[in-house]
């Protein structure tokens, strides 16, 4: 009877920490490309003010996030498309490029109204799609477990 219980419990536990697994795997997509989006931001307005080592230090958290981010992007663009490697890469470095340009020139004072917005959503939602497909996706293509 006790095993029957431990059984029950290790299985609720279990099921529990698969929800949770999703719900951070889910969070970490998006936050990757909104931490992106506010770093960008964020260095181009220090940089337009002439606060050069701060911005350059929000420049470079910037650009680290996006060497981490591309490897997702292209993994689930070529996941999708079935592109090869370099046309994932290649879309990949554009997506995360293109959030960066243009928040770096909105902050910079060059608003490049609705169009800009438009393409900023677009291409941020994208990012967050790809990076969520690519997380989710991974355990059941990777060969290895992270070390723990």
């Amino acid at each position: 009877m006790a095993t029957t219980t431990t059984r029950k419990r290790n299985a609720v536990k279990a099921a529990t920490m698969s929800k949770a697994r999703k719900a951070l795997t889910i969070t970490m997509g998006c936050g990757i490309p909104a931490v992106s989006l506010y770093t960008s931001h964020r260095a181009g307005e220090l940089l337009t003010m002439g606060a050069y080592v701060g911005g350059i230090m929000f420049l470079a958290v910037c650009l680290t996030v996006l060497a981490l981010s591309l490897s997702h992007l292209a993994t689930a663009i070529g996941d999708i498309t079935r592109s090869n490697a370099r046309d994932s890469w290649l879309l990949a470095i554009a997506l995360d490029a293109g959030i960066v340009v243009v928040e770096l020139t909105k902050a910079m004072g060059h608003d490049g109204g609705f169009l800009a917005t438009l393409f900023l959503v677009g291409i941020t939602g994208a990012s967050m799609l790809l990076n969520c497909w690519a997380f989710l996706n991974h355990k059941a293509t990777s060969g290895h477990k992270a070390k723990r």
